[in-house]
Parts: C-alpha cells; sequence; structure tokens
C-alpha cells in the first residue's frame, strides 16, 4: 500500500512550513505533490526549500476550485495501483493521526474512504491587532477549538470509479466511509490580515465557483469565537461542547453554526441535554433564549 498526498496551495506562507514539515515527519507518504497556485507571497520558496525525492513542488495556475484537486489526482492515476491510498490535502491543516494507520483499520472494516475530523482552532474576540507568528507553533497560537466538522479526504484507490469532487460530495453509494476519523489541526483562521484575505478570496471565488456558500460575513471580526465556547488545547481532543453551555442561550458564531452543530450530532459528540435544541420549534428556541432560567426549572 502507497500513500499519495496532493496539495494545493495560494498565500498560505505564513503556515504552510509548518504543514510541510508534518507531513513529511509522518513517513507515510510515497509522495506528496504540492501545487502553488500563483501565490503572491513566500508560499513557493518555502516549500521548494523542503522539496525532496517525496515531496515534489510545481505550479498550477489554474483558477482553483474543488474540482481542480480532483483534476489533478486524475493527472496522476496512472501512477496508483490497486489499494493505494490519495490523500487530499489542505495548506491550512496539520495532520495529527497517522494515516497509515487509519488506512489500515479501514481496511480492516471493509472501508474505502476515511473522513476528517476537524479539529478547528478559533481566534477570540477583541483579538484586534491579531498577529501569527511563522515560527512558532499554531495550537501555541490559537489555543481554543472545537472539533465540529469532517468530511472524506482519504480514499482508496480504485479503477472501477473516477474521484470527483461530485462522487465526493453526492456521497457516491460506492463510497464506504470508516468509522474512524484521522484528525488534523484545522488553522483557517490565523490572524486579522489572514482571516480578512481569505474571506475576500472567498467571496470573489464564489461568483463563478460556489465553493464557499457558508462564507457570508465580510469581516475579520465576524470569525472570531469568544473563548467561554471553546475547549482549551491541551495536547487532548476533547469531542462536543464546553461543560454546561447552553445552545439556547449561545449567540451564532463561526463555531457553532447549524452545520457544525448537525455534523456533531450525527456523530455522537454531543450530549443527552443538547437533543431538545435541534426538536423545538422556533418560538420555543425563542423563549428558552429570552428566559433560561425559567426553562431550567422545568
Amino acid at each position: 500500500m502507497k500513500i499519495f498526498g496532493f496539495l494545493i496551495a495560494r498565500n498560505e506562507g505564513d503556515i504552510i512550513g509548518q504543514v510541510l514539515q508534518r507531513l513529511l515527519e509522518l513517513g507515510c507518504y510515497e509522495r506528496i505533490y504540492f501545487f502553488d497556485n500563483d501565490s503572491t507571497d513566500d508560499t513557493a520558496a518555502v516549500a521548494r526549500a523542503l522539496a525532496n525525492d517525496v515531496l515534489q513542488v510545481s505550479t498550477c495556475s489554474r483558477p482553483f476550485s474543488d474540482s481542480l484537486k480532483y483534476q489533478l489526482i486524475d493527472e496522476h492515476r496512472a501512477e496508483f495501483t490497486e489499494g493505494d491510498w490519495i490523500h487530499v490535502l489542505d495548506a491550512d491543516e496539520i495532520i495529527i493521526d497517522n494515516p497509515r494507520s487509519l488506512a489500515e483499520l479501514a481496511a480492516q472494516e471493509g472501508s474505502n474512504a476515511i473522513e476528517h475530523g476537524y479539529v478547528q482552532f478559533y481566534m477570540q474576540e477583541g483579538a484586534a491587532n491579531a498577529r501569527f507568528h511563522t515560527g512558532v507553533p499554531a495550537a501555541e497560537q490559537l489555543t481554543h477549538y472545537l472539533l465540529n466538522w469532517g468530511e472524506p479526504r482519504f480514499f482508496r484507490f480504485s479503477r472501477d470509479y473516477l474521484l470527483s469532487e461530485s462522487f465526493v460530495k453526492q456521497r457516491d453509494p460506492r463510497l464506504l466511509i470508516s468509522s474512524h476519523l484521522l484528525h488534523i489541526q484545522h488553522f483557517q483562521f490565523r490572524s486579522a490580515e489572514q482571516v480578512q484575505r481569505r474571506i475576500e478570496v472567498r467571496l470573489a471565488n464564489n461568483r463563478h465557483s460556489g465553493n464557499w456558500g457558508h462564507v457570508k460575513a465580510a469581516r475579520w471580526q465576524d470569525y472570531c469565537v469568544p473563548a467561554r465556547f471553546l475547549h482549551k488545547f491541551d495536547g487532548q481532543i476533547r469531542r462536543g461542547l464546553p461543560e454546561g453551555m447552553d445552545l439556547f442561550t449561545a449567540p451564532s458564531n463561526a463555531a457553532y453554526t447549524a452545520a457544525s452543530l448537525n455534523w456533531m450530532r450525527r456523530h455522537g459528540h454531543l450530549a443527552a441535554e443538547h437533543e431538545r435544541y435541534f426538536t423545538a420549534g422556533a418560538l420555543e428556541r425563542r423563549l428558552r433564549s429570552l428566559h433560561p432560567r425559567r426553562w431550567l426549572a422545568r
């Protein structure tokens, strides 16, 4: 079994070194194909400094979309053999678990795809002069997270089907998802400047691709999350919400979207007391948010 990684990056120079160093440190990849998507910062230079027989760095100037990832994989299809694994990587994700171990577990249960379990780190409110320092481990700078999302990103290769954006997003019946998550640290919100740039790029990208429909707010401050709604990272990954969290009184924020809460619910990450939130009507939700003590007495 060989593992091939595919990664497209644009202007991720502040974190790409940490991402690539971790991938190489894992020692499980036959090859990692890195494509710089016309970066205007030092992303390509950082990647080339780390390039070796495993990490191959090149340029891809095609407009970015989710489909592009799978197009690039298909262009290397002749290199794969039945039973190899294809890993779709991102430039702001630092792998926690060993992909080879997860692939072996998946094979034992007859699965051919593995979801990333996103341990998503957020900036806190009031970070008016937020900065990200390239030489400092990301988890030492962004210290609060929530494991609140996942999607298939690691696939067993087969010539019986073609990996594509629609094949994955529409959950083709031939896609058999493993019961085990491959955990990654996701640092999509790192600094005021980086988040604002991210928002602007994705809002512009939506005009022709629709890839980022969930990105609607236009200010970086709208993506900050108060620490009390998150877990503090101590080296261990905790599932679910912080103890005592009342979803009825929690204001809308980037970590508590309908999509992320539903994902946590489907994966059994929420406590029994949170179930009422999903079955309550709009009026009950409103009343509970306004008068939480009255409802606690019932």
